[in-house]
C-alpha cells in the first residue's frame, strides 16, 4: 500500500538519524552537513543518477525501492543491487570512474523518498571529520561485502540457494517488485525465477 504520509522536513536532526543508522555521527557534523544535503520525493521510474553523467552526489533512500543497474552496448538492462528504506545507495567511488557513473538508479515503487547529499560538499566535509570517515568506510565495507556474497552466490550456488539468499537479504520486497528484476540479479531467466518460486514458495 502507498504511503501517503507527509514527507519529512529536512533538518540536520533526520540527517544525524539517517547517518547514525550506519556509523554514529555528531549533532555538530549533521549540522555542517545540512547546507549541502537535499530532500527529494520522486516517483516510479524516475533515475537519480544515469551512466554517463557526471558524479554529483552520494544518497540515502529513506522511503521507497531503489534499484541500480547497468546496460550492455545492446541496451540489455541487468540489475546489481536494491536499496529499501533507510539504506545508502553504493558509495560514489564505486559507481564511477573518473568522476563519471557507469550505474544507473531507478525508483521502482510507486514513489520514494531520497536523502542526496553533494558529493563535492560531503568529501570537503570527510576531510576534517572522523565521524564521516567512519561512517563512509562503514558504508564501503557494508557495499563490498554485499558485492563478494553476491559474487560468490552467483558463480557457485544452485538457483534454490540464489533465491533463499535473497530472500535473507532482502525481506519482503519478492513480493514488492517485478520478479524479472529479482531474476536479473540473480543471474537467473525469469522461467527459471518462476519455476523456483512454484518450487519454493517459502
Amino acid at each position: 500500500m502507498n504511503d501517503m504520509s507527509m514527507p519529512p522536513e529536512l533538518t540536520s536532526a533526520l540527517i544525524q538519524e539517517e547517518l547514525s543508522r550506519i556509523s554514529t555521527v555528531s549533532p555538530r557534523t549533521a549540522s555542517q552537513l545540512l547546507e549541502h544535503t537535499a530532500l527529494r520525493a520522486m516517483a516510479r521510474g524516475e533515475l537519480p543518477e544515469q551512466e554517463g553523467e557526471p558524479l554529483r552526489c552520494e544518497y540515502i533512500v529513506l522511503r521507497g525501492i531503489v534499484r541500480a543497474f547497468v546496460r550492455s552496448p545492446e541496451g540489455e538492462e541487468a540489475t546489481v543491487n536494491f536499496y529499501t528504506d533507510h539504506q545508502p545507495v553504493t558509495p560514489a567511488l564505486m559507481r564511477s570512474v573518473n568522476a563519471v557513473c557507469f550505474l544507473n538508479l531507478e525508483v521502482i515503487s510507486p514513489d520514494a523518498e531520497l536523502l542526496l547529499f553533494s558529493y563535492a560538499g560531503m568529501t570537503r566535509q570527510m576531510q576534517d571529520n572522523e565521524d564521516l570517515k567512519r561512517f563512509g568506510y562503514q558504508v564501503m565495507m557494508m557495499d563490498a561485502f554485499g558485492r563478494a556474497e553476491r559474487e560468490r552466490m552467483l558463480l557457485t550456488a544452485p538457483g534454490r540457494d540464489k533465491l533463499r539468499w535473497f530472500r535473507q537479504r532482502f525481506p519482503n520486497l519478492e513480493n514488492r517488485i517485478p520478479h524479472y528484476y529479482i531474476a536479473s540479479y540473480l543471474g537467473l531467466t525469469p522461467t527459471s525465477m518462476s519455476r523456483l518460486r512454484a518450487q519454493h514458495p517459502d
